[in-house]
């Protein structure tokens, strides 16, 4: 973004074009770019940015056509992958005492213990190591930086970890 090189446009071009390919939350990849931009936008004029982002965004496009018109042909299998580990899952929530569907409480117990689980809560669902995703002395250099990070946020080049830690918590919280 800052050296403005038209290689690097159309490298995230790529990138966030091929994201869908491999999973199905990196859906959410261009959600998250155009928040960062939006965020470097405060300090960066966008109009020398301008052809750059037209660059990558028209990258992307071209990139992620083929995926789009399988989904266009074939909706039912754009949310598949989702609707299996959806908080919304009415089968899921019927179990558990629930009802239809998923309540505030629930979804922020769900994004609290999904934050949580990067430092002090054992990781839950498919992956069952029985400690946090950090161990205690990275998750120390984790919160350290997590704190610089959020002490520097009037530089918007620092918005993106809070931006992609957000969006984890908010992934966890409509996921089982």
């Amino acid at each position: 973004w800052e050296s403005n090189r038209r290689w690097a446009f159309l490298l995230t071009g790529v990138a966030v074009g091929l994201s869908p390919y491999f999973y199905a939350t990196a859906r959410l990849l261009p959600v998250l770019l155009l928040a960062w931009m939006l965020a470097l936008h405060r300090t960066s004029p966008w109009r020398s940015r301008a052809p750059g982002v037209i660059a990558m965004a028209i990258t992307a496009v071209v990139t992620a056509l083929p995926l789009a018109g399988f989904y266009l042909a074939h909706p039912d299998e754009w949310l598949a992958p989702l609707s299996r580990v959806s908080s919304f899952n009415s089968v899921w929530l019927q179990a558990n005492g629930l009802g239809q569907t998923p309540t505030i409480g629930l979804l922020a117990r769900e994004f609290s213990n999904t934050l949580l689980g990067l430092v002090a809560r054992p990781l839950l669902g498919v992956y069952y190591p029985g400690i946090p995703y950090f161990d205690p002395l990275s998750a120390v250099f984790f919160l350290a930086g997590m704190a610089l990070v959020l002490r520097r946020m009037d530089r918007p080049q620092y918005a993106i970890l809070p931006i992609v830690i957000l969006a984890a918590g908010l992934t966890g919280a409509f996921s089982l």
